[in-house]
C-alpha cells in the first residue's frame, strides 16, 4: 500500500486528484503558488452528491484573490488551509475514500 510523507511543490502549481476507481468519489487538492496563501481542498464521498471543503480557522473571513487549478478566484481565507492540515485530509482520504471527521468541512457553495 502507497503512504504518504509530505506534499511537495515540484512545479509552480501542486494540483493534483485522488479518484476511486470508478471516479464517484475524489478529492481534489490545489496550492496557490502565486500567493502562498495555501492547500485548497475540496472532496465527494462514495454515495454523497454534496461536495465538501476542507476549512480551517473560520474566524479568517476575509476574502482573497488566489489560484485555485491555475485559475483566480476570490474565497474566503478560510478555504486555504496549512500544509500539515492538506496532509491530513489527504493521507486519511487515500486510506478510507472518506474526508476525515477530526478536520472541519463545509459545503462547497456556501464558500462562495
Amino acid at each position: 500500500m502507497a503512504t504518504f510523507d509530505r506534499l511537495t511543490l515540484r512545479r509552480e502549481t501542486a494540483d493534483f486528484s485522488l479518484t476511486d476507481q470508478h471516479g464517484d468519489a475524489w478529492l481534489w487538492v490545489s496550492f496557490d503558488s502565486a500567493n502562498r496563501l495555501g492547500y485548497f481542498i475540496n472532496i465527494r464521498e462514495l454515495g454523497e452528491t454534496e461536495e465538501m471543503v476542507l476549512v480551517e480557522d473560520t474566524t479568517r473571513t476575509q476574502i482573497v484573490s488566489g489560484l485555485i487549478g491555475g485559475q483566480r478566484d476570490e474565497r474566503p481565507q478560510f478555504v486555504f488551509v496549512k500544509a500539515d492540515t492538506a496532509m491530513q485530509a489527504t493521507k486519511y482520504f487515500f486510506n478510507t475514500g472518506q474526508r476525515d471527521p477530526s478536520l472541519e468541512w463545509l459545503p462547497f457553495p456556501e464558500t462562495t
